[in-house]
């Protein structure tokens, strides 16, 4: 089950992979400093990384999808990073998910990875059959798990000692967020959340560019 159409906030896209991110999307995946909080994905080799790219692409044309593997661009089709879920069980009240997001260190603090997983909330909620979104970080991560709160996550557990980080057992916290405390809290006229459909989007960028190209850095 493929995006319909790319979604679109007031400065990014967020849509499926092609095999044309390879080298952009290496550079993120291989970056001490971008990866530093996920070593266990990061990767050392452009074989690794195409490995990685490769499972994003063959998921999408699955028709009970697993993975939702997307790309984060800005408006001018700069790769900023990635963002996704994997179910981890279907049940009678829809799909639970684990939720994910990492960017590049040249994008941080301009409020991007929030404004692309707040879009993605909303689509995961009202299009995919998602019930519970959930996600975590070690507690070091302080940026990651202000995103957390800011999405309207609940705090769902402390893990003490819990992940191998750097050769030392770091703590970890879990958040959650419920479909019906998302309808509670969230409007539909969220300026972050407008998904705009791709002929709009084609029409405002008069023609879609493959991500990532012609980048530097």
């Amino acid at each position: 089950m493929r995006l319909e159409y790319p979604l679109s906030t007031n400065r990014l896209v967020i849509s499926e992979h092609s095999k044309l991110d390879l080298p952009i999307m290496h550079l993120l995946l291989s970056d001490e400093v971008s990866m530093y909080y996920l070593q266990d994905i990061r990767t050392k080799t452009i074989e690794e990384t195409e490995k990685n790219l490769m499972t994003a692409i063959e998921e999408s044309f699955i028709e009970n999808r697993k993975k939702f593997f997307f790309k984060i661009c800005d408006k001018n089709n700069e790769y900023i990073g990635e963002i996704g879920y994997t179910v981890r069980f279907e049940c009678n009240e829809g799909k639970n998910v684990d939720f994910g997001y990492f960017i590049r260190k040249e994008f941080w603090n301009k409020g991007y990875t929030f404004e692309a997983a707040n879009a993605c909330v909303k689509y995961g909620f009202e299009n995919l059959g998602i019930y519970k979104i959930q996600t975590g970080c070690i507690v070091n991560n302080i940026a990651s798990e202000k995103i957390m709160i800011k999405l309207g996550m609940k705090k769902e557990s402390y893990k003490k000692k819990h992940v191998l980080h750097d050769g030392v057992l770091k703590d970890r916290v879990e958040y959650a967020l419920f479909r019906e405390e998302y309808y509670q809290r969230f409007s539909s006229n969220n300026r972050f959340n407008r998904i705009i459909p791709l002929s709009r989007f084609l029409l405002r960028n008069n023609r879609a560019k493959p991500c990532g190209h012609g980048i530097t850095g």
